[in-house]
């Protein structure tokens, strides 16, 4: 598998939960990334707006730990036909109305609609990655439902990451998840006693 497939691009909600209950300045985070064999990327709209006050965030940029995309590296913008087509089809299917006439889609915000995650399920088309991370259950169904098997690009939620990296044996122990899967699963009981029962019998087995 060449390096391009082995990209992820990762969502805002994704990476918030978690660096946001875990204590670690993202460590957490970057031992998934590394679990999972990925190398993490960022549409610019995420990172500079809907990410805009997370600090660590910045310092992971700087050290070449998440890779910023913005448009020029995928779209033409002189020939974006495509584009325009596939943003206003997602726009009105994640948020359930049509795109605004009269707004640019490359510069258009609103904090309460899907936008992050239409902009990034299109990098990780374009630039051909493996993966689109993603806590947002609609924008995962959209990519599973919205493409064929010939532009096939997995989504994955931070349970199904979490997962993975408790299969190929990570260092990450119970006692460092705990805070933060309590916090995501708080209200999916059943996947919290999961992942602990599973992360438990991990570390029995290194002891």
């Amino acid at each position: 598998m060449d390096n391009e497939m082995q990209k992820a691009v990762i969502d805002a909600d994704f990476y918030i939960k978690l660096t946001k209950y875990a204590s670690d300045n993202g460590k957490l985070f970057c031992q998934v990334m590394g679990d999972l064999g990925v190398h993490p990327i960022m549409h610019k709209y995420v990172a500079e707006v809907e990410l805009r006050v997370c600090t660590e965030l910045k310092d992971f940029i700087t050290q070449g730990k998440i890779e910023i995309v913005d448009y020029d590296a995928y779209i033409d913008r002189e020939n974006d036909a495509a584009y325009q087509e596939y943003f206003k089809g997602a726009y009105e299917r994640m948020n359930r109305y049509d795109f605004p006439e009269g707004e640019d889609i490359y510069k258009y915000h609103d904090i309460d609609e899907n936008l992050g995650e239409i902009r990034s399920i299109y990098l990780a088309l374009q630039m051909k990655c493996m993966y689109f991370m993603s806590d947002d259950s609609g924008a995962r169904s959209f990519v599973k439902n919205a493409f064929t098997s010939r532009r096939r690009l997995e989504a994955m939620s931070i349970y199904d990451a979490l997962k993975q990296c408790c299969v190929t044996k990570t260092s990450i122990s119970l006692k460092q998840l705990n805070p933060v899967i309590h916090q995501v699963f708080r209200e999916r009981q059943d996947k919290l006693k999961e992942l602990q029962a599973m992360y438990a019998e991990k570390d029995r087995a290194v002891i």
